[in-house]
């Protein structure tokens, strides 16, 4: 009884062994021979975010500002997210913090595909695991319609008053 019991759980551990490599193998044939992968050229640029920031808080003047940008394209098949952060320059109540990011997406629609622009800004920027205070921080999100033009540096500025 032992004996047949354990060649049926052999039996059956070696059927589902081979149903998941064909499984597996199944999958990854079929993403490695899609038509549309390999069709699709990367899409490229870099997105210039530049913050001018007015801060009308009341925060010591001799804070660090730091900016954060996160862009994000969800396609069919993928999302793509690239994010960027920065120390800003300040003098007074202005500061200016500029962040760029360079992407590189293999996007299926590039011309109608939509970049989710979200942002934060904060006085002074968390460096531990307790926000120092007083403390300040503004989040915001947009978007860019349509994708840029492949190899395009586009410029977004946003103003930002804290």
């Amino acid at each position: 009884m032992k004996i047949r019991l354990s060649r049926i759980l052999l039996a059956s551990a070696c059927v589902l062994g081979l149903c998941l490599a064909g499984l597996v193998h199944a999958r990854s044939v079929a993403a490695a021979g899609s038509d549309v992968a390999a069709t699709i050229s990367p899409t490229t640029g870099i997105i210039k975010t530049t913050f001018n920031i007015t801060s009308k808080s009341n925060l010591p003047s001799s804070d660090t500002i730091a900016c954060e940008v996160t862009l994000t394209v969800t396609g069919e098949d993928s999302t793509f997210r690239e994010v960027a952060a920065r120390q800003g320059t300040r003098s007074g109540n202005s500061a200016t913090c500029i962040a760029p990011i360079p992407y590189s997406w293999l996007l299926q629609h590039p011309g109608t595909d939509t970049i989710n622009l979200t942002y934060e800004v904060v006085i002074p920027p968390e460096t531990s695991p307790t926000v120092s205070l007083p403390y300040r921080a503004s989040v915001q999100s947009g978007t860019i319609t349509p994708t840029p033009a492949n190899g395009a540096t586009t410029d977004v500025t946003i103003a930002v008053t804290m």
